[in-house]
């Protein structure tokens, strides 16, 4: 499985792949935690990147799913101005924090490169 996860940090991704790589690095990560420590051959540090990595992720998917259902609740086509108003002030927050968790989750696929 830790080849497989490899492969896929080696490989250009897209943020649609991201999903799919971080449920990969939980299945890795619950069997490492399978395997008695003296038989551990991956470090703490790899266990701490790959947890690391599939956090932000989720954040970022959370963050994704949050703005696909807000859209497709069409609380934006509302007439009410005060509605209108505070929808985009949400729109807003939820666009910036977005940017910043797939900001996050770059950083860290660009970390991988370099380590591995």
């Amino acid at each position: 499985m830790n080849a497989k996860i490899d492969k896929l940090l080696h490989k250009p991704q897209s943020d649609n792949d991201w999903h799919e790589l971080r449920k990969m690095i939980k299945q890795w990560m619950y069997a490492v935690n399978w395997i008695p420590d003296e038989e551990q051959t991956k470090s703490d540090s790899q266990f701490s990147f790959y947890n690391k990595l599939q956090e932000s992720i989720g954040h970022w998917h959370d963050m994704k799913v949050i703005k696909e259902t807000l859209y497709e609740k069409q609380i934006h086509l509302s007439p009410e101005i005060e509605i209108q108003k505070d929808l985009n002030k949400a729109w807003e927050k939820l666009n910036h924090a977005l940017r910043y968790r797939e900001k996050q989750v770059t950083e860290l696929l660009s970390k991988s490169f370099a380590s591995i």
